[in-house]
């Protein structure tokens, strides 16, 4: 009822939080579709975490208010950091600004998102700056692809980065051993 009954997903997706991860910049998903009076809700994000957070997560920061027209800017007074259980929707307006902190644990904060919005004769919102063609491939492009690499050809890349590594590791070694061995040795009775 938030978006009333005409609602349609528009964006989806997971993101995740490496172990890590610094924290993010300050930000809002969207922007008002006018600046001359505040309107209602255009789209609304829900964040289901797939884990339980912990502030070691770095779970999302909310500042209370900033969807309000020209209230947009960060303050610490209003700021709610929901720590939920996985599963747990989180629901928020695609104007209220918002930054994952940093991800201080030992594992990933994988998090699905949907975003919902309003349909208005036959037309939705439709968010060209965070999801731009140019930005992001459809599935079927990328499975397509031949810079696709699979699963052996991934373990043999890096067991040769390995292997590079290791030589360079041990010429390093060799070269230092050389240099030590030139250098002339005092003795003890001079």
């Amino acid at each position: 009822s938030i978006l009333g009954k005409d609602v349609v997903l528009i964006h989806k997706g997971i993101f995740l939080a490496f172990p890590g991860a610094e924290t993010q910049a300050y930000h809002q998903d969207g922007v008002h579709l006018t600046s001359q009076t505040q309107r209602d809700a255009h789209a609304i994000n829900v964040f289901v975490p797939l884990v339980d957070l912990t502030m070691k997560h770095g779970p999302t920061e909310f500042c209370l208010g900033t969807h309000i027209l020209n209230k947009e800017e960060y303050d610490a007074n209003f700021v709610e950091t929901p720590v939920v259980s996985a599963g747990t929707p989180i629901i928020f307006d695609y104007r209220l600004g918002h930054n994952g902190l940093a991800n201080k644990s030992g594992s990933c904060r994988p998090v699905l998102y949907c975003t919902y919005a309003c349909e208005n004769n036959g037309k939705e919102f439709r968010d060209s700056v965070n999801f731009s063609r140019k930005r992001y491939h459809r599935i079927g492009d990328l499975i397509n692809s031949r810079t696709i690499l699979s699963r052996q050809d991934r373990a043999e890349k890096r067991k040769r980065a390995m292997e590079q590594i290791a030589s360079e590791e041990e010429e390093a070694a060799l070269r230092e051993a050389i240099q030590q061995s030139s250098q002339p040795v005092e003795s003890a009775g001079s």
